[in-house]
């Protein structure tokens, strides 16, 4: 697995849409005031050159444009397999212009939880102590409002962490996919005053809920179809090959497969 580098920057919410024409290293990914970063290499001593440079870069072209970086809320993150991190030395800085970055293990961008190894943990765990905490303020009031009450209060402070970008997330293994689907369960038996023995299946169905998985493969659908229709962003599309331009027989209806490049994993 290659190093690489997620630089999240804290800059002004305005003048900066022309920042990726400094001619960078690295790829920016910017969002209203928060601009990432990100840069690959599979020398730990290259990666640290670009992001450097890069930085220095960023900086002259502030400074021309008048504006100031947060350097205080400007963070970096090496990511890559346990044994890779592991050959890191302490000389590996990152530093604006000369005010050394510090290093973080994880980061939130965009409400979505990453860390070093790019594994979901972080954020399911995150994300399912918020839940929780909803759900305990309404099993608090539940027996004291009435039911149209009770769903409003679900969907304000519950819903959206259900949905919030599960087509992201969504591919996770078996005993993280698990933990977000009790807390769904949950909250249906305190919106019905059920106890455990009750069937999440016929509470599902009482509430009108589909399951959160069906949610999140019908949200994919829905992309694909933006995709295949070029009515996505570009960089969407540019993930996905025709089949038909990948092997050289024709495959029945190969017009609308698309064929995934391998990710490089060594």
């Amino acid at each position: 697995m290659w190093y690489s580098t997620g630089l999240y920057l804290r800059t002004s919410l305005v003048y900066i849409n022309d920042l990726p024409s400094c001619n960078l290293f690295s790829k920016p990914r910017m969002y209203a005031d928060d601009t990432t970063l990100t840069s690959s290499a599979e020398d730990p001593f290259v990666l640290k050159h670009k992001t450097n440079h890069d930085m220095n870069l960023i900086q002259s072209w502030l400074t021309a444009n008048k504006l100031t970086l947060n350097v205080k809320k400007t963070k970096y993150m090496l990511t890559g397999s346990k044994y890779k991190l592991s050959q890191i030395h302490n000389d590996f800085t990152v530093k604006v212009p000369n005010t050394p970055l510090d290093r973080v293990t994880k980061h939130k961008t965009v409400r979505v939880h990453i860390d070093e190894s790019l594994n979901w943990h972080l954020h399911i765990n995150v994300t399912s102590k918020k839940i929780s905490a909803g759900l305990a303020i309404l099993k608090r009031v539940s027996t004291t409002i009435p039911f149209d009450t009770r769903m409003n209060m679900y969907n304000a402070l519950v819903m959206s962490y259900f949905n919030y970008c599960g087509t992201v997330w969504g591919n996770i293994g078996k005993g993280l996919s698990d933990k977000i689907p009790k807390l769904q369960n949950r909250a249906a038996r305190i919106l019905t005053f059920s106890n455990y023995e009750t069937r999440s299946s016929i509470l599902l169905d009482e509430l009108s809920w589909e399951s959160l998985e069906n949610k999140r493969l019908k949200l994919l659908a829905m992309i694909m179809y933006k995709i295949l229709n070029n009515l996505s962003p570009s960089y969407l599309r540019r993930i996905f090959i025709n089949a038909s331009n990948v092997h050289a027989h024709n495959l029945r209806n190969s017009e609308i497969n698309c064929y995934v490049p391998n990710p490089r994993t060594e």
